[in-house]
């Protein structure tokens, strides 16, 4: 009787255990569709809300370069990232505290999608995620 207790509490706290991994994995792969969705849509600020402070410079950087162009092209290009269509694929637990996600990015008029590929990190001290880099 002991020996099935002992079983059965350690398949209580294995469940648990996966339940919380699962559990980060998603807030991860939410991240990054987020992200994605946002930084496709040219919404900068949004998405550079959701990195790392390297990434965040990058993304800050597309922003400041979007801003210069003349209104035309301006224009041309946020009427083409409205129509993108990011659509998430696997996503790959690469440890504990990363997560890799594939998305394809659907382009109108394209017959092959943009295939990406987002690294979302959580720092374990302060247990929030963000996004490290793009592929």
């Amino acid at each position: 009787m002991k020996k099935v207790l002992t079983v059965m509490a350690l398949a209580v706290v294995c469940a648990a255990v996966q339940s919380c991994a699962d559990r980060q994995v998603r807030e991860a792969g939410a991240m990054a569709e987020s992200f994605v969705k946002a930084y496709f849509a040219a919404e900068y600020d949004k998405a550079a809300a959701m990195c790392g402070d390297d990434l965040r410079a990058k993304v800050e950087e597309s922003a400041r370069q979007i801003e210069t162009l003349p209104d035309s092209l301006k224009s041309a290009f946020l009427e083409l990232a409205a129509e993108l269509d990011p659509q998430a694929g696997v996503v790959y637990e690469l440890s504990r505290d990363s997560v890799m996600v594939d998305f394809d990015i659907l382009v109108p008029d394209e017959i092959e999608p943009m295939r990406n590929s987002v690294l979302v990190v959580r720092d374990p001290e302060a247990g929030t995620w963000s996004v490290e880099e793009i592929r």
